[in-house]
Parts: structure tokens; C-alpha cells; sequence
């Protein structure tokens, strides 16, 4: 299915009532995943369009609420760790206390997620701050981020 908005969209084989695609953001390919939640398609592809249309906010608002969420956990307890030096010893591992500024560099939108007619999901890679979790902000409030939660998946 083509849409002006969403661009091409399939049918994920591997989850029932979903469908998948790309679309550009800031440049880079950002997949797209819309699932239909038990509701009508043209409801859902409607919510999907006006979301993609306010995705500049709607990235900018979530990776924000991310980094103030995240920031403080990063700085006490990720940053250090042990690492093997390769002969059968520990090393530890100390980097630098991050800003507000510098964490929000790391992170890059890899997933859109629509989740019916209300909810986003937005996926970020952590830029290996996070040991490789996925930074995952979701929101069941529409675009209001009223309701909003902030966690590391993976």
C-alpha cells in the first residue's frame, strides 16, 4: 500500500496487524511500524499521518524527556564498569560525566512506532551509553506526552 504521508507500507509477516515502512527524519531512514490495536485501518492510518506530520516536535519532546530521565541514571551507575582485558583480568572502565547537551547527541530515532488511534512509541539507539539497550518513550496520550514513560529495552 502506497500513502502520500507513510510512503510504501507492508504487512509485517512475522506480527498480525501490523504494517511497516520508512520515512525520513532528520535526514536518515527512520522505520515505521503501524499497529492497528484492534481498530479500523483508516483510523489508524490517519493517526499515523498526523503523528509523521509532527514528528519534529514529537522526536524533540520525547528524546528530551528521555535525556532528563536518563541523564542521572547514566552518570551513576553506567558510565563505570568492568571490562576483561583480554588475559584474564578486570578493568575498570571510567568515562567522563555527561551533560544534558551530550547525551541528547548519542541518541538517534531508529523506530516510529503508531499504536492505534492514540499511542507513539518512539525507539532511540543509546550510542552505547546504555550497554546497547534500545531508549524506548512512550506515550498513550496522543501527542500530549502528558502520560509518559521512559525505559531501556534490550
Amino acid at each position: 500500500m502506497k500513502d502520500a504521508v507513510l510512503g510504501t507500507l507492508k504487512e509485517d509477516k512475522h506480527i498480525a496487524h501490523m504494517l511497516i515502512g520508512t520515512i525520513l527524519h532528520k535526514y536518515r531512514k527512520v522505520k515505521l511500524t503501524i499497529s492497528l490495536e484492534g481498530e479500523a485501518l483508516e483510523n489508524c492510518l490517519e493517526w499515523a499521518r498526523e503523528a509523521v506530520g509532527d514528528l519534529k516536535r514529537i522526536d524533540d519532546l520525547a528524546k528530551q524527556a528521555a535525556c532528563e530521565h536518563l541523564l542521572p541514571l547514566y552518570n551513576e551507575n553506567w558510565r563505570e564498569y568492568e571490562q576483561s582485558d583480554g588475559r584474564g583480568a578486570w578493568e575498570i572502565i571510567s568515562n567522563p560525566i555527561l551533560t544534558l547537551d551530550e547525551i541528547r547527541s548519542e541518541f538517534r530515532l531508529s523506530t516510529f512506532q503508531v499504536e492505534g488511534v492514540d499511542s507513539l512509541c518512539l525507539w532511540y539507539s543509546d550510542g552505547d551509553l546504555f550497554g546497547g539497550h534500545d531508549v524506548v518513550v512512550s506515550s498513550s496520550e496522543r501527542m500530549n506526552f502528558d502520560d509518559l514513560t521512559v525505559n531501556l529495552w534490550g
